[in-house]
């Protein structure tokens, strides 16, 4: 499964990256390939069945440290 789901970030990958390189768009290109490879990562982690922890807990903690409650 992990084979699959990297073969296919690959092939979006080589349809997306040429075209924002010869348009010379390295603040896009760069944007892109951040955001690509944490997509990726989380993939594969949930691939592989590892908990992945809801990004609303963090925000909340992050809310409560600061005593701002709604």
């Amino acid at each position: 499964m992990i084979i699959l789901v990297v073969s296919i970030y690959i092939i979006i990958a080589l349809y997306q990256v040429p075209n924002l390189i010869k348009r010379e768009c390295m603040r896009d290109l760069s944007a892109f390939c951040f955001f690509y490879t944490i997509a990726l990562v989380l993939s594969i982690l949930y691939v592989l069945d590892v908990k992945i922890p809801s990004p609303i807990s963090g925000m909340e903690l992050i809310l409560d440290k600061l005593q701002l409650h709604y």
